[in-house]
């Protein structure tokens, strides 16, 4: 019996092109450079996952329906290692749970912290006294230009060579009156 190829990924929404150069600009006027793109955790990188139940967890995950995501509050939080601020999801926050359960409950994952849906906007070291300029800048400058979206994709990130590449793009399901 051959070994079972593991692959390290995780998945996300993606944020529209639009938005994505406003989030951009605004981090490099602040000197931030940026890992990735913005988008949306849906589950996070979690160890590896097989083929197998990669294939069956977005067989599952394009029967949800696509939803519009819109912007919530702008707050900071810590990690062992880093800062982060973060625009949480307002409308929309309840598909993306929903969405997280199926692929953890799939992928037997487990979580070291309780999924809050969000776009990461800045992140630094930790105790850096740039967070709470930043975050302010946020809240004043950037949050009034962001608009809601149609979240009609999730998309599967596999790390290559110490790089997140997307590798799959897994539309959701129609829904009529979004």
């Amino acid at each position: 019996m051959g070994a079972i190829a593991l692959v390290k990924c995780f998945f996300s929404v993606p944020v529209p092109e639009e938005l994505t150069g406003k989030i951009d600009l605004f981090r490099r006027a602040f000197d931030i450079e940026p890992m990735m793109s913005p988008h949306i955790t849906v589950f996070p990188p979690n160890g590896e996952s097989s083929q197998r139940d990669l294939a069956e967890t977005i067989r599952l995950m394009s029967s949800f329906p696509a939803f519009f995501a819109d912007w919530g509050n702008v707050v900071s939080w810590s990690s062992e290692k880093r800062e982060y601020v973060v625009v949480l999801i307002g409308r929309g926050r309840e598909s993306l749970i929903q969405v997280n359960d199926c692929v953890k409950r799939r992928l037997n994952g487990h979580q070291k912290y309780q999924y809050v849906p969000h776009v990461t906007i800045g992140r630094f070291s930790l105790g850096s006294p740039e967070v709470t300029r930043f975050e302010k800048a946020v809240r004043k400058s950037l949050i009034g230009v962001l608009r809601p979206f149609r979240a009609d994709a999730v998309e599967l990130q596999v790390k290559y060579n110490g790089h997140w590449e997307v590798e799959k793009k897994i539309f959701l399901a129609a829904r009529r009156s979004l």
